[in-house]
């Protein structure tokens, strides 16, 4: 039901990027706006600062953060509507280490894995979805994704559908959408608009990786 939105807590700030990481369920790493990588309490909306991550290259602003289970390590997303980066996060310690550029993205602005460990981005200013190579960053247009993305955004893989979605804003119609994709074509499709009677942005979505529950 995208058009209902559970208030948690107030934020203190801007989040652009975030996910559960590992089968932890009580609390999401983000990243906020000043590149304090946090925790923040699922049931709370509680904040708790981890530290400060490294500034990306090229005055390129944090977009996006997954955790991948097939390997265990968190990835993250820069862009500066130019060129897009690829990152590990050491979530104990707040430590960003560049992997390269994410060619062909001028903003890679969300970032997902599924199950078995192969990960995706989409870009807002081509409006392509990629699959990207997580050893150099190389990204790999997969198709177009049929609508005009824009603004903050996020995306994340769901075990129990096997569905990637999106937290997408679409700047034609100007609102905030939940949508899926397609991983074999790039083409989404709009599931329904985020809050009611909207909301300007939401900067990330995160679900439970890793395979079926125990």
């Amino acid at each position: 039901t995208p058009g209902t939105l559970n208030t948690l807590g107030p934020a203190t700030s801007y989040f652009w990027a975030g996910d559960f990481v590992g089968a932890d369920l009580t609390k999401t790493y983000v990243i906020r706006d000043d590149n304090t990588l946090m925790t923040v309490n699922a049931a709370t909306g509680a904040e708790t600062s981890i530290g400060t991550l490294a500034v990306p290259p090229g005055g390129e602003t944090y977009t996006g953060m997954t955790f991948d289970p097939a390997t265990g390590n968190v990835y993250a997303t820069s862009c500066n509507i130019t060129t897009s980066s690829l990152f590990t996060i050491d979530v104990t310690t707040a430590t960003a280490t560049r992997i390269g550029a994410i060619t062909n993205s001028p903003c890679s602005i969300g970032i997902g894995a599924d199950d078995s460990g192969n990960l995706y981005t989409y870009d807002l200013v081509n409006d392509s979805f990629l699959s990207v190579n997580k050893a150099t960053g190389a990204g790999t247009i997969i198709g177009s994704l049929g609508f005009d993305a824009n603004y903050g955004q996020g995306m994340d893989f769901d075990s129990v559908t096997g569905t990637m979605y999106l937290a997408a804003f679409n700047n034609a119609t100007f609102q905030a959408e939940f949508r899926a994709v397609d991983l074999a074509t790039g083409n989404t499709t709009l599931l329904g608009v985020l809050g009611t009677p909207g909301v300007t942005q939401l900067g990330y979505v995160a679900f439970q990786s890793g395979g079926p529950c125990s």
